[in-house]
C-alpha cells in the first residue's frame, strides 16, 4: 500500500517545518485520512504532549493550558462558561515523522548493499543514505538526504560536514525541500536533489529508480555569463565561458574546488594550504598541476600576498 498524492504532500510539509511535529487534533480536524494513511505506514512517532487547547466556549477561539487533573483523573482546562472540561490524552499528543522508516520507505526502489544503514550525520538534518548503484553504471554514487535546505543555519552546517568529509567524484544530496527554495545554495561537489521531482509517477514515497538516473545524468549547462564555473563532480573547469580545463586527478579536483569555493565567498588560501589538503606530494601550484594544466590556468589563477585565488 502507498500513501496517495495528498499524504505524501503533506508529510513533506511537516518535515519541513522547524519543529518536524504536528498536534493530533490538527490531524484528525484537518487531514483524517491521511493520519491513518501515516499511521498504517508507522511514519509516525509519538514526540510527547502539547499543554494548550482550544476553548470552544470562547468566541475568539483563545486558547488554554491544559493540566493534568488528579480529581477528574485527566487532562483539563477550566472554562470561565462550562467549568473544568476534559481533554483526551490523545487529543494533546504531538507526532513527528519517524524519519528512518521514511528514509527506508523513500530508498526501497533503490540499488543500495545489503543491511545498509542511513546513519545520521546531523541530528534531524542530515542523514547518510549510502552508495546507490544507478541503472547501467557500475560504480556507485554516495548519497546523503537533508531536511530544510533552504535555511541558512541548516545550509552552514551541511557545507561545514560536507568539507570534512569530502566525496571521491561526485556526491548526491537528496533533500525533501522543493527545488525552488534551493536557489543560492552553493555546494561544491555535490548534486542537490529535491525528492518531490524523482518520486515515482503513481502515489507514494518511494523515489523512481529511472527518473533518478534521468536527474543525475543531465549534465549542467555552464552559465555563459559566470566568470566561473565548475561542474559538479569537479571534472570541468570553464572560465568566462571559453576557456575550459578537464581534470582526471582528484588531488587537482580538490584543489580546484577549494579555489572555485574560494573564489565565490572572497576567499585566498595558501599554497600549501591547497597542497597537504589535497594530499598533493609536491611544493608549488605549478608541480602539482604539471605545466600542460598550468600554462591553462596561469593566466587567472594569481597570487597576492602569498594568498592565491582565481582572477578571471
Amino acid at each position: 500500500m502507498t500513501l496517495d498524492v495528498r499524504a505524501t504532500d503533506i508529510l513533506f510539509r511537516i518535515i519541513e517545518t522547524a519543529s518536524g511535529t504536528i498536534c493530533n487534533q490538527m490531524l484528525m480536524d484537518s487531514f483524517p485520512g491521511t493520519r491513518q494513511q501515516f499511521q498504517r505506514d508507522n511514519l509516525l512517532k509519538s514526540a510527547g504532549l502539547s499543554l494548550i487547547a482550544v476553548d470552544p466556549d470562547d468566541h475568539e477561539n483563545d486558547l488554554v493550558d491544559v493540566e493534568w487533573s488528579e480529581d477528574l483523573g485527566s487532562y483539563a482546562y477550566f472554562s470561565g462558561l462550562s467549568g473544568w472540561v476534559t481533554v483526551p490524552e490523545e487529543d494533546l499528543r504531538v507526532y513527528a515523522v519517524d524519519l528512518p522508516v521514511f528514509l527506508q520507505q523513500l530508498v526501497v526502489g533503490l540499488d543500495l548493499p545489503p543491511r545498509t544503514k542511513h546513519a545520521p550525520l546531523i541530528e534531524d538534518i542530515l542523514w547518510d543514505i549510502g552508495d546507490i548503484r544507478l541503472k547501467g553504471r557500475t560504480r556507485r554514487l554516495p548519497t546523503w538526504f537533508a531536511k530544510r535546505l533552504n535555511v541558512s543555519s541548516v545550509q552552514e552546517q551541511v557545507a561545514d560536514i560536507a568539507k570534512r568529509r569530502p566525496a571521491d567524484g561526485l556526491r548526491l544530496l537528496l533533500t525533501s525541500t522543493r527545488q525552488d527554495r534551493l536557489q543560492k545554495i552553493r555546494l561544491p561537489g555535490h548534486l542537490i536533489v529535491s525528492v518531490h521531482d524523482v518520486l515515482g509517477r503513481a502515489a507514494g514515497l518511494a523515489i523512481e529508480p529511472d527518473i533518478l538516473a534521468a536527474r543525475v545524468d543531465q549534465v549542467p549547462l555552464p552559465d555563459i555569463n559566470a566568470p566561473i564555473w565548475l561542474s559538479p563532480d569537479g571534472r570541468k573547469l570553464i572560465i568566462n565561458g571559453k576557456v575550459t580545463v578537464n581534470f582526471r586527478s582528484e588531488k587537482h579536483i580538490t584543489i580546484i574546488r577549494r579555489l572555485v569555493e574560494g573564489y565565490h565567498v572572497g576567499e585566498r588560501y595558501r599554497a600549501q594550504v591547497l597542497l597537504d589538503e589535497a594530499q598533493a606530494g609536491a611544493m608549488t601550484l605549478r608541480k602539482a598541476f604539471g605545466d600542460r594544466i598550468w600554462a591553462v590556468l596561469s593566466p587567472y589563477l594569481k597570487s597576492e600576498n602569498g594568498l592565491w585565488g582565481f582572477q578571471p
